[in-house]
């Protein structure tokens, strides 16, 4: 049988094995996009446990609530639906292990960011090794050190301890305070408050009738107690965690050792768990920091909602933290678009959200300025906001009530 081919019927064939052969070299030969992101890891550097654990526990409440929601919504949809888990790297509260699992979540987990640290200390190392690998930061603790070592990669999105004092001093004109004990730990975090404790003094007139810094962490505290009682200060201002402040006012019960009015900054003081610690001796004691569940803000009523039908109670400060820092990093890559180090910085630099606590902005210096301080008040066994006025929940009771008044 004769072929029924021939040289008209052939060209149309040769001419598509050609151009099939071209397109399959090219294709082997080209550069190929990169792969889809399947998963972004920010790794955690937090005190699961040492000092800061019971920081951490809330903190990463508030995180995975945040991941979870944004995860199930569609996670990252710039970087094709890309989700979000967290890796916890545990820094012990200890500055050198805090430098170490930095440093192994950026060269083995390959993170996009860093999240964390609590404490001051650890948080200065984990910063130094985020510089030296050029990998963007979140820092959580409260020290405005934190933002004033003019790092290129370290961003932070709550107020540092500067805008609590201011807060808390507004309200100490008010009442009227004329003398303060300052007693505060020997960690950065408790160094950095005695500080500012001591700048504000100066700038408002009131007089430090004993200033004294004590070992965190420390089994009995009656010597300094007695000392705080000799110097009769209108006001005791510290800055401990939770347990010295546990065993502060316990044992100034034991010791019937009355003060007028006794704050502290974030930490121990504005623990959620603190007054149940106590056992209700923690009444009336106040605490200056960032964040109350009553803010009123359309943000922060859904947050709240939303945590009390996950948790079945209303957030504290470190949940809303772990939260919003979770929300700022969803916004950040969806700007971004990639997991790349400098369009994550850029996208950081960029930032204009609301998260429940307020505005999210960062200055030249990487910390958000556009929120500042209120001051709480354990008032039968709820914190309450009684400063500034403008969103109060409560009028301040000062000054405290004494043991017996209280029949404690």
């Amino acid at each position: 049988m004769k072929s029924t081919l021939t040289k008209k019927t052939l060209i149309p064939i040769i001419i598509a094995v050609i151009i099939i052969v071209a397109v399959g070299s090219y294709l082997a030969v080209t550069p190929r996009g990169p792969p889809p992101v399947k998963e972004i890891k920010i790794g955690a550097v937090l005190s699961v446990t040492g000092k800061g654990a019971y920081a951490a526990k809330t903190l990463l409440e508030g995180a995975q609530m945040a991941i979870d929601e944004i995860n199930a919504a569609g996670g990252i949809k710039s970087l094709g639906g890309a989700k979000l888990r967290l890796i916890i790297a545990d820094s012990k509260s200890d500055p050198k292990t805090a430098g170490i699992v930095t440093e192994e979540l950026i060269t083995r987990e390959k993170v996009a960011i860093i999240w964390g640290e609590y404490i001051t200390g650890p948080t200065l190392v984990m910063q130094d090794v985020c510089e030296k690998y050029g990998v963007p930061n979140l820092a959580i603790a409260g020290s405005p050190i934190i933002t004033e070592r003019n790092l290129t990669w370290s961003f932070r999105t709550h107020p540092h301890l500067v805008y609590w004092h201011e807060a808390a001093f507004d309200l100490f004109k008010k009442l009227g305070i004329k003398t303060v004990a300052i007693v505060t730990d020997d960690s950065a975090y408790g160094q950095a408050n005695r500080k500012v404790y001591k700048m504000m003094c100066e700038k408002c007139g009131i007089k430090i009738v004993l200033d004294e810094t004590y070992e965190s962490g420390a089994v009995d505290l009656s010597p300094l107690i007695r000392k705080i009682e000799a110097a009769h200060p209108d006001a005791l201002l510290s800055a401990p965690y939770l347990s010295d402040a546990i065993l502060l006012i316990r044992q100034m019960h034991e010791l019937n050792v009355n003060i007028p009015l006794i704050i502290g900054m974030a930490t121990g003081f504005c623990d959620c768990t603190f007054w149940n610690k106590t056992g209700g001796l923690g009444e009336y004691v106040m605490g200056a920091f960032a964040y109350d569940d009553s803010i009123p803000t359309p943000e922060n009523q859904k947050f709240v909602e939303a945590f009390k039908k996950r948790y079945g109670h209303v957030p504290d400060m470190h949940n809303e933290w772990g939260y919003t820092d979770m929300y700022v990093i969803k916004d950040v890559l969806e700007r971004a678009g990639s997991i790349k180090p400098d369009a994550i910085l850029k996208a950081l630099k960029e930032t204009d959200m609301r998260a429940p606590i307020g505005r999210i902005k960062f200055g030249p210096d990487g910390q958000n300025h556009e929120i500042k301080g209120v001051v709480c008040q354990w008032l039968n066994g709820s914190f309450e906001v009684i400063w500034p006025e403008e969103i109060a929940t409560a009028k301040p009771v000062y000054p405290m009530p004494t043991w017996k008044e209280r029949g404690a």
